[in-house]
Formats: structure tokens, C-alpha cells, sequence
């Protein structure tokens, strides 16, 4: 039987996708189309944000109360034992694993079918169950696979049709990514730039159209504003300017550090034999269960240390502790394979590396302290352009995060550094 949907019907109307000679009507029906897809991604992955969310500052309050009750540990100890049973569950389809890259790119060449129900249900699943487990991962690549999976369940695709079938997937990873982190148009950019798109006209149309889709469904019904908002990020003065550069350097390093060190743990957990797919995830849900009594900072994506930063609040030596745990934390978690992504803890021990040099800087009296926002945020810059490759995407995203756009100048220097430091270490994207 042929497949049929409304959109096939609708599409009769007009000649949709030609790769040339666009007339205005294919321009208006490609622009809501992408609407649709934003609209639609964002709604599912703002849901997705929330609810964990939710669920997360739910268990640190618990455990933070009652975690001397030896009662406390032992049942949150047995629910993670559940939890990452059922994630390694749903982790026998490999395309539920890691944040879903591998999935995004087949989908474009080749059509996958079932994408709500085999895709998108157990990926929300597994990914909310890690998030509010206080797994130390990032919510945005199982954000982007959704979004693409959103797009599939959209519109129903034929694997004759790839060009048609590109554009709803590179849309849907588009809408995952500005809903991951209200960001609009960081998505555009993680799609030109990392996922390495050839610039058109239809398809900016259609990304900018699904950005749009969901700006509205994040910030107009959800309430998903700025994600990081910052109060005071000064400008660094022209003799100052010189601070700038070992700053990009030094972040671009932890960066690097990041990324070999996932690497490795992936590599060590698909080299081990002895425990099979399935319960891989016992080691990092077991692991945050016992991290989120003894130092739950370093559990969940980490952000909730920038309050205490930008306050003046953190030690120097807790800052340090914690980067280092964080790092090897993520890595341990992620390399198992558990449906997660890796950009929001990134960004969270770039911007600690940011705040561990304007308290450098402090202590030498080279920078007075109310620079600590612009070194997290230029930090976090950095950070994600070494250990992504993707300096663009690091400047649009950290801005649209902060809403400090008036260090778009700094930002270019870090970055600019981060990236050369990336390049010398030989830094792969993941």
C-alpha cells in the first residue's frame, strides 16, 4: 500500500523540493513546512527539558535532606540499578546509543522507518531517565536526533525522495539543537558547520523557518528564555587585550583534554568483552547514585556552579577539584554508550576553566573581580571550539546562551586561539 499523509497530499499542490527554479509558492510551502518541523521539535524537546529537569532537582533535594538516612541511599541506589536497566534496554537498538550523530547522518542517505516509535519514544526514554538520574552528560545530542525523528514522523518519506528527505532531517537537527539551548540560530550553524552542509537558499528559508517554529513553541508557550543570562560582562580594556589570548589557549586546552579523554573511554568500554551492551549503563548510573551524595556539583550537566562563581562564592581550590572530576566523570559516563550528549558539559568545564583564570588573574592583580562572567563566558567559547572543531557554532551558541553579545569581539581572539590550540593537539570531532 502507498504510503500516504496530509503533506503528500498538500504536496500535489505544488511542485515541492526541485533543486532549482523555485517559484514563490515552492518558497512559502518550504518556509511552513520548516515551521512546522521547529514548532513541533521544540514542543517534544521542551517537555524533554523540563520534566528532567524537574526530576533531577527533585533527587539533589531528596538526597541532599535525607542522604545521611541510610534508607536514602540504598532505594536510590536500587531505582538506578532499575533505570540503567531499562536504558540498557532500550540500548540494543543501536541507534538509541551515544547522542545519535551515527543516526542523523544514515536517515539523510537512507530512509528510517518507524522513526516515532522505534527513534524518537525510547530515545526520550532513555535520555530523560539519564538526565534525571544525574548522569554526567549533555541533553543536546539526544535533542538533535529528536528533532530529526520529529521531522521523519512529520512528514512521511520515501526512500526514493533523498533531497526532500535531507531537508526535513537537517531541519529537525536544526530545531533540536535551538531547543536544547533556546539558541535559534546556533542550529543553522551546527548544520553548516559540523554536520558540513553546502549553503542554499531554500534550505537557510527552511532552517530559518524552523527556527522561528521554535522560537515559539520554547519561548512564547513554554517560557524557555535565555539559558545562561548574565549581568555583568565588561568589555577587557586595549592594554587588557593581551589577557585575552592565553585565555583562549588555556580553555582550548581543557577542551583538548575532554576530548581525549572521551575518546579513550570509548575506546577502553568497546575493547572490554566481559560485560555485554546492556548493562553497560550499571557503571555510570551506579557511579552518579553514589557521586550525587558525596559531590553532587560535579553530577547532572554541572551549570548550577555558575551561580556560585559569579558570586565570588567558589573557591579556588573547589573550582579545580571540580574541573578535574567533571572531566573524568563525563567521560567515564559517556563512553558506555548511554543516550547522552557531550556539549553542555563541555561548555560547563570551559566556563570553569574561564573562572579558574580570572581568579588568577585576581590574585596578580591584572584583572579586578567583576571580570569573572566575561572570562566563564569567553571560557566556555573556547572551550567548545577545541573540543568540537567548531568555532562558529561555539561564538553563536555561548552568545545566544549568555545574551552577552557585547563580547562577540573578545570572543573572536579566544576562539581564534582555542582553534589553533586544537589544531596543533590534532583534536578529531566526535
Amino acid at each position: 500500500m502507498a504510503k500516504t499523509s496530509i503533506f503528500l497530499t498538500l504536496r500535489e499542490l505544488v511542485n515541492f523540493f526541485p533543486e532549482e527554479d523555485k517559484s514563490p509558492l515552492d518558497m512559502l510551502w518550504l518556509i511552513f513546512l520548516g515551521l512546522l518541523v521547529g514548532f513541533f521539535s521544540g514542543i517534544i524537546i521542551s517537555i524533554f527539558r523540563i520534566t528532567s529537569s524537574m526530576a533531577f532537582e527533585q533527587a539533589l533535594a531528596i538526597t541532599g535532606a535525607y542522604g545521611k538516612n541510610a534508607i536514602v541511599p540504598g532505594i536510590w541506589l536500587v531505582l538506578a540499578i532499575l533505570a540503567a536497566l531499562l536504558v540498557g534496554r532500550l540500548m540494543r537498538n543501536p541507534a538509541i546509543r551515544f547522542g545519535g550523530a551515527a543516526w542523523d547522518v544514515e536517515t539523510i542517505e537512507k530512509a528510517q522507518p518507524h522513526a516515532l516509535s522505534r527513534i524518537l519514544l525510547p530515545k526520550f526514554v532513555g535520555s530523560w531517565l539519564v538526565m534525571a538520574f544525574g548522569i554526567s552528560v549533555g541533553r543536546e545530542g539526544p535533542c538533535i536526533q529528536m528533532g530529526a525523528a520529529t521531522a521523519m514522523g512529520l512528514k512521511n518519506l520515501d526512500a526514493s525522495n533523498a533531497f526532500e528527505r535531507r531537508y526535513f532531517i537537517l531541519g529537525g537537527c536544526a530545531a533540536g539543537l535551538a531547543a536544547a539551548f533556546s539558541a535559534p540560530f546556533s542550529g543553522i550553524c551546527y548544520v553548516y558547520e559540523v554536520m558540513r552542509e553546502k549553503i542554499s537558499h531554500s534550505l537557510l528559508a527552511f532552517l530559518l523557518a524552523g527556527s522561528f517554529g521554535v522560537y515559539l513553541s520554547c519561548t512564547l508557550i513554554f517560557g524557555l528564555g535565555v539559558m545562561l543570562p548574565t549581568d555583568n560582562t565588561p568589555l577587557f580594556s586595549l592594554g587588557s587585550c593581551w589577557l585575552l589570548a592565553p585565555l583562549g589557549i588555556f580553555c582550548g586546552l581543557v577542551g583538548v583534554a575532554y576530548n581525549y579523554l572521551v575518546r579513550i573511554s570509548i575506546k577502553l568500554y568497546a575493547m572490554q568483552e566481559l560485560v555485554p551492551v546492556r548493562y553497560r549503563p550499571l557503571f555510570p548510573f551506579v557511579c552518579a547514585a553514589v557521586m550525587i551524595l558525596i559531590f553532587p556539583a560535579a553530577c547532572g550537566e554541572g551549570l548550577g556552579v555558575f551561580p556560585q562563581m559569579e558570586k565570588g562564592e567558589a573557591l579556588f581550590s573547589f573550582l579545580w577539584i571540580f574541573l578535574v572530576v567533571k572531566l573524568f566523570f563525563t567521560a567515564f559516563c559517556y563512553g558506555s554508550g548511554i543516550p547522552a550528549g557531550l556539549m553542555v558539559p563541555l561548555l560547563c568545564v570551559g566556563g570553569v576553566a574561564g573562572g579558574l583564570y580570572a581568579d588568577f588573574l585576581q590574585y596578580v592583580n591584572l584583572l579586578p573581580a567583576e571580570y569573572m562572567e566575561t572570562c566563564l563566558v569567553l571560557g566556555m567559547a573556547s572551550s567548545f571550539t577545541a573540543g568540537e572543531r567548531a568555532p562558529v557554532t561555539a561564538i553563536m551558541l555561548v552568545l545566544e546562551m549568555t545574551g552577552a553579545y557585547i563580547l562577540a569581539p573578545a570572543a573572536l581572539i579566544c576562539v581564534a586561539c582555542a582553534a589553533f590550540t586544537a589544531r596543533l593537539a590534532r583534536v578529531r570531532t566526535f
